[in-house]
């Protein structure tokens, strides 16, 4: 398994599981079930809707199964049924034969199975489930469903889980372990490289962290970064109107979404500056695309 979409930063989460190996160690630690190393894994390579300003998903085939495993930092989202409903959607439409939709014969889908690893701030259950259902307005009609296992994989909640993944432990054990300096006062860079050293000291994805010691610091600021700003977005009102511009440019479709992104965040009231910050591109791409819309 390799990383299929170079648009997008990887996230740590991201760049350590799409490691076969690690991947069905996970996987295998979630379904409790041990899935042998020659496992045929089929990665589905699809633009990345849910997140946009980097890749935390792993959509792959396996088992008869298409699977949709997500980590997801700060506040829960409750509309994630709904992002992974049209997720799922673009995916089949990459599967099928859309001629076969036609045919009487009833045409047979890998089985859906989505679900997030949750490792914010926020208290949370050690597992819950979200269902599309609970956004539609009609309680007496709901005729569609779709339902997210979101897991919480911080340290303690679910070592049930951990124990059954080495891979998973650590990464717990290195997230975990920046926050606690945090909140101890360290500064981020210096919270990163303690919490760094004392996971490849005590054998927590020492192989892994060794390899890619720079980029797996520099992603990890990154991810901190971008979390402590949606929390400040969210007490000023932000992530609302960004919420709103995720939403619209995901229904436009993939090919031009970036550029939906940013007309529909723009007619939301946010600032070209907010606006690049978020999907980390450059200021003046925000205004040439804003100019192109203007002058269509």
């Amino acid at each position: 398994m390799t990383s299929a979409n170079r648009k997008y930063k990887d996230s740590v989460f991201c760049k350590l599981f799409s490691d076969k190996e690690r991947f069905l160690e996970l996987y295998g630690a979630i379904e409790d079930k041990v899935f042998p190393k020659d496992t045929k894994i089929e990665e589905t390579t699809l633009e990345n809707v849910l997140f946009m300003e980097r890749r935390n998903d792993l959509p792959f085939l396996i088992d008869n199964k298409l699977v949709v495993m997500l980590e997801h930092q700060s506040t829960i989202n409750y509309n994630m049924p709904l992002r992974f409903f049209l997720y799922a959607a673009y995916i089949y439409e990459k599967l099928i034969d859309s001629s076969c939709i036609y045919r009487s014969r009833l045409m047979k889908l890998p089985s859906p199975q989505f679900i997030v690893m949750y490792n914010g701030k926020e208290v949370y259950n050690k597992e819950e489930v979200l269902k599309l259902s609970d956004a539609f307005i009609d309680d007496k009609h709901k005729m569609l469903e779709l339902e997210v296992r979101v897991i919480n994989i911080n340290e303690e909640m679910n070592p049930e889980i951990l124990s059954k993944s080495k891979s998973l432990e650590g990464y717990s054990k290195l997230v975990g372990e920046t926050e606690k300096l945090r909140r101890q006062g360290e500064s981020l860079d210096d919270a990163i490289k303690k919490a760094l050293k004392y996971c490849v000291d005590n054998d927590f994805l020492r192989d892994f962290i060794t390899e890619n010691y720079r980029e797996v610091g520099s992603m990890l600021k990154t991810e901190f970064n971008l979390d402590d700003a949606k929390i400040i977005w969210r007490m000023e009102g932000v992530e609302e109107g960004i919420e709103k511009g995720i939403e619209k440019g995901i229904e436009k479709g993939i090919e031009s979404h970036e550029n939906e992104m940013i007309k529909n965040m723009s007619e939301d009231g946010l600032s070209d500056e907010i606006i690049a910050k978020y999907m980390r591109i450059p200021v003046n791409k925000v205004k040439k695309v804003k100019d192109s819309f203007q002058t269509a």
